[in-house]
């Protein structure tokens, strides 16, 4: 039964009302929403990337949102982390758990003439590492039982692009600097197969070399452009004897600037390398006595023991009967002792693999008291080197969630409603006017 007239036209009246209050209540909302109780968004970077998008993309647009509570139960990526450092310094508080090892991958490019690269992982004994670049995986680094700061050190010949390092669900990253032409290694001493030997090595083993030989007092053959003795043109300085008393104030000087020297034999008792040197070499003990069938090992040269070691000298390796190998930092530079003498023996007498053994061990001498002058590598990872650090430098430390109150999933949810409400009453107010034939 149609309605009366007057009930009717009082319905339209309540409609209207309700109309006109949920276009009112919508204003109001998006006017003053911000003032409303402000809650707080969860997000796990576990969670699918279109998901941790969205979340993001939420949080930055929710005026309500007051606090974020992050569980950084993988990696954080250079972007996720500058976003979530972002919306800290805009006022919302942002609070991070998770087991984030205190791991740190560095890389270094080596000053040698090859230019390989050492990794070195400080901190991941505790788990097995997979290391691999943008051609492929390097090696796996099965897990240990040391202490949770062992440093792991792996040579790479050579690296393509980007070095990443996975323990679990952690990755590591780090780039480095390509590669530069290595400097000279000059060479000084005695005219004889040791000088010779130590300079062919070096050049086998791609430096480029310049050298001084004595062949008689006050009688030396030279390079013409040896001098000056500067880090700008040498990475290291060889001195195999004596005869170099002339040039040690020079090497000395070298030294202090940041240069790198490997002191044979008596050159350690030169007076202006004796004050440099790590340690001074002893009495002389003969090398073994080798029929034609044997052949010669680094173990078995003659040698003068390192005695009367400075209080900062590090031993580095030790023979028969004393040390033989002691190396000391001065100033900027670094000095490296050997007791080791006649190692052209070893070259000459140490069968099939004595002659790369020479190459490579006079080669790891050079490299290192070389200074490493390789520029910084560029920031083109996507990954943090050390995860922690970056992330504890950007959010401080890790800290309790703030609240089980969960944010608005949309802004608009209360308009759309209103919305729908008021659309309703138009329609309902609209219709009974035409049924009762109100214009």
């Amino acid at each position: 039964m149609p309605l009366p007239a007057d009930r009717r036209i009082a319905a339209e009246w309540v409609l209207r009302v309700a109309l006109i209050a949920a276009l009112a209540l919508a204003l109001w909302s998006v006017l003053h929403r911000a003032d409303g109780p402000r809650g707080v968004a969860t997000l796990r970077l576990s969670a699918p990337p279109a998901v941790v998008s969205r979340v993001f993309a939420d949080v930055s647009s929710v005026p309500r949102v007051q606090s974020v509570d992050v569980r950084m139960d993988v990696s954080p990526t250079r972007v996720q982390l500058a976003w979530l450092a972002a919306l800290a310094h805009a006022g919302v508080n942002v609070h991070w758990t998770g087991e984030v090892a205190d791991a740190a991958l560095e890389v270094r490019r080596l000053p040698g003439p090859r230019g390989n690269v050492r990794a070195l992982l400080h901190g991941g004994a505790r788990e097995s590492v997979a290391l691999s670049d943008d051609a492929g995986i390097i090696d796996t680094i099965a897990a240990g039982s040391g202490a949770p700061v062992t440093t792991i050190a792996i040579d790479v010949p050579e690296l393509s692009g980007t070095l990443r390092a996975r323990t679990g669900v952690r990755t590591l990253e780090a780039a480095v600097a390509p590669a530069r032409q290595a400097r000279q290694v000059l060479v000084v001493g005695r005219a004889g197969w040791e000088g010779s030997f130590v300079a062919a090595a070096l050049i086998e083993a791609g430096w480029p070399v310049r050298a001084r030989f004595a062949t008689a007092p006050g009688v030396t053959v030279a390079d013409s452009a040896l001098l000056p003795i500067d880090t700008a043109r040498y990475a290291a300085v060889i001195v195999l004897d004596s005869t170099a008393a002339d040039l040690a104030p020079a090497i000395a000087r070298f030294v202090s600037e940041g240069g790198g020297v490997v002191v044979q034999g008596s050159a350690a008792s030169l007076p202006a390398l004796r004050r440099l040197a790590p340690a001074t070499p002893g009495a002389r003990q003969p090398a073994r006595f080798v029929s034609d069938a044997d052949t010669v090992t680094r173990a078995q040269l003659g040698m003068r023991p390192l005695v009367n070691l400075a209080s900062d000298a590090v031993p580095l390796d030790g023979a028969r009967s004393g040390l033989a190998m002691v190396a000391r930092r001065e100033g900027l530079g670094r000095v490296l002792a050997i007791g080791y003498e006649d190692t052209w023996r070893w070259r000459m007498q140490g069968g099939d693999a004595g002659l790369a053994q020479h190459r490579v061990w006079w080669s790891a001498l050079a490299t290192s008291v070389a200074m490493d002058r390789s520029p910084s590598a560029t920031t083109g990872t996507t990954y943090f080197s050390a995860p922690r650090a970056a992330i504890v430098e950007q959010l401080g430390s890790p800290s309790p969630t703030a609240s089980s109150t969960r944010a608005p999933d949309s802004p608009n949810r209360l308009i759309t409603v209103l919305s729908l409400l008021a659309l309703a009453s138009l329609l309902a107010e609209t219709a009974s006017r035409r049924v009762r034939g109100a214009e």
